[in-house]
C-alpha cells in the first residue's frame, strides 16, 4: 500500500490492528496469513490528510 499527498491515513486490513501510513509515497508492506475469501480493508484518512491511496495484491493461494 502506499498514499501520496499530504499527511497520513490509518489502514485495517482483515479487521486487524490500525496500521498509520504517511502519504509520502513510500510503499508500506502489510501480510496477511489465513485470509479469508473476502479480505475488507479500512482505510481513514486522518485530519487535514489529501492524496491518493493505492494497494497491490503480490499473491493470492490457490484455492485447495
Amino acid at each position: 500500500m502506499v498514499c501520496v499527498g499530504t499527511g497520513s491515513v490509518r489502514v485495517v486490513v482483515g479487521g486487524g490492528d490500525p496500521q498509520a501510513v504517511p502519504c509520502d509515497g513510500v510503499a508500506v508492506r502489510r501480510d496477511v496469513v489465513s485470509a479469508p475469501e473476502e479480505l475488507p480493508v479500512d482505510v481513514t484518512a486522518e485530519a487535514g490528510a489529501t492524496g491518493m491511496v493505492a494497494w497491490q495484491v503480490v499473491s493470492v493461494a490457490p484455492a485447495s
